[in-house]
């Protein structure tokens, strides 16, 4: 089978791991690095004092993550086949060659967690899909304990995109589990402090848990050895984003949001396009925190008149009305890719009806609560292509109802959590909240980079910019041809009587 490539856009995050303070010491100089809406703020851990750093700034420095974590599986040398994503992955703290990674077929529900030696490039198997406590439930590693064979696990079930739901404490040699009585409400992935007995996280006040849409106002500490939490802070009704720790005895540094965004930007592999009609133009009603860079787009003239708050993760929401829930226009692909979601996952206060798309270079760009869905799982896309219109769906269920809009996002993989700001071509940023913004999205047909056949080959033309391997079957009386530079036909591949195949040398750019 033909390795998928993954570009390196996202870094893996080189983090300091200190195992060896005491508690009192780490509690003492520790400070929770936070947003609270726009603004870069640390908490103490031991007495709880707030201090602010200002706004438009990002945390400089690098050790504020106490666990090595990547989502990336470049970053680690391992090889992941075509048909599979690489989720996440946990680095141990006694052996720095074993990661523990969650892998996941792309059309398939579940992930397996696996222990990957970065030496012998072996991967074993801890956990399969669909084992564990919880059945619907897939497990992605996040933290390891004081004890190296006790991982922590978080519960995502990728039938509803349903996230953050629970932390297991599971011991890699007795194949226990522990769940932790955390916060019923929690809205993001708890942080392990530097000493390992406490876990940090945010939480929502409201009695409603909405992890798309709700305000994460509260930060907690979770004590490991008394299964006991504390409440930090609460920023009552202001979204807050925990970044992690810091030990840093003077002023933790800093550089603003723009410079961070630049070197980002310098970085990003796939280029995107807001992601409606070209020359069509839509509102910014929502986007995250913290907020993108100050963007010269600002000035709408009264065009762009009502918002929604903030997300506290990394994600914008269009709309192409000038008022709320009144429009249902095209949604289009931001990027090409493939298709690998179209369906309803359900009225929870989620996505809706939900599309995904897996790019070139690992990332997955998300559009949420649709009217209508336009293409099928599976499906090549290409960039301006229609997805559907967008809606409202999904909201049913909730408290309050946003009307009709395009809820977009980009993840670095398929794990929670890693939502990320891309800049799009129209601008080469990425927009505010209430920024009037004009399509330049002209619909591109869909070229894949690498194709791979297993089942019945489809008829017609297939083509890839860089491969198409097969070991599929061509039916009696199907006309198929493949065009790209390169064509492997693996045992397996049979073309039937009564077909016709044809290889060509070339493919789609």
């Amino acid at each position: 089978m033909r390795k998928i490539k993954f570009a390196p856009y996202i870094v893996l995050l080189n983090v300091l791991i200190v195992v060896s303070m005491s508690g009192q010491d780490a509690r003492s100089n520790e400070k929770i690095v936070v947003y609270e809406g726009n603004e870069l703020v640390t908490i103490n851990a031991a007495d709880k004092q707030k201090n602010i750093l200002g706004s438009d700034l990002w945390p400089q420095a690098n050790d504020l993550k106490t666990d090595n974590i990547t989502y990336k599986a470049t970053e680690i040398g391992m090889d992941i086949d075509a048909d599979h994503l690489f989720v996440t992955g946990l680095r141990s703290i006694q052996q720095p060659d074993i990661w523990y990674c969650a892998i996941k077929a792309i059309f398939e529900n579940s992930v397996q967690l696996v222990k990957y030696n970065r030496i012998t490039k072996v991967s074993t198997s801890i956990l399969g899909a669909k084992e564990g406590p919880e059945k619907d439930l897939s497990f992605l590693p996040i933290a390891i304990g004081n004890n190296p064979n006790t991982i922590y696990l978080e519960g995502s079930n990728y039938n509803t995109f349903d996230e953050y739901l629970g932390i297991w404490e599971y011991n890699l040699t007795t194949g226990r589990f522990k769940k932790l009585r955390l916060h019923k409400n929690y809205m993001t992935t708890p942080l392990i402090s530097r000493d390992r007995k406490r876990f940090v996280y945010t939480a929502a006040s409201k009695e409603s848990r909405d992890v798309v849409h709700g305000v994460a106002d509260l930060i907690i500490e979770y004590d490991l050895a008394t299964d006991t939490e504390t409440i930090l802070y609460n920023s009552n009704g202001n979204q807050m984003r925990l970044m992690g720790f810091s030990a840093a005895k003077k002023a933790m540094p800093t550089i603003s949001i723009d410079d961070y965004h630049k070197q980002r930007k310098s970085v990003m592999q796939e280029t995107y396009y807001l992601p409606f009609t070209d020359q069509s133009a839509w509102c910014v009603t929502r986007d995250g925190t913290p907020r993108p860079p100050v963007s010269p787009l600002n000035s709408n003239n009264g065009l762009c008149t009502y918002s929604f708050g903030q997300h506290t993760y990394e994600a914008l929401d269009f709309a192409n009305s000038r008022t709320a829930g009144t429009s249902q226009d095209d949604t289009r692909a931001a990027a090409g890719g493939m298709v690998i979601t179209a369906r309803d996952v359900g009225c929870n206060c989620s996505y809706g009806n939900l599309v995904r798309i897996l790019h070139d270079d690992g990332s997955i760009s998300y559009y949420a609560h649709l009217t209508t869905i336009a293409v099928l799982e599976g499906d090549c896309i290409g960039q301006g292509e229609l997805v559907g219109t967008e809606g409202a769906t999904g909201d049913e269920c909730c408290t309050q109802t946003f009307g009709e809009h395009a809820h977009f996002e980009v993840r670095a993989s398929d794990a929670s959590g890693t939502q990320i700001w891309i800049p799009f071509a129209e601008y080469g940023i990425t927009p505010r909240q209430s920024d009037y913004v004009v399509s330049g999205n002209v619909p591109k047909t869909c070229c894949q980079s690498q194709l791979t056949i297993t089942g019945n080959i489809p008829n017609g033309l297939q083509q890839a910019s860089v491969s198409i391997t097969s070991t599929g079957i061509v039916n009696n009386g199907i006309s198929a041809t493949f065009e790209s530079p390169a064509i492997d036909l693996l045992p397996g591949f049979d073309g039937k009587a009564g077909s016709v195949f044809d290889g060509k040398n070339g493919g789609c750019q």
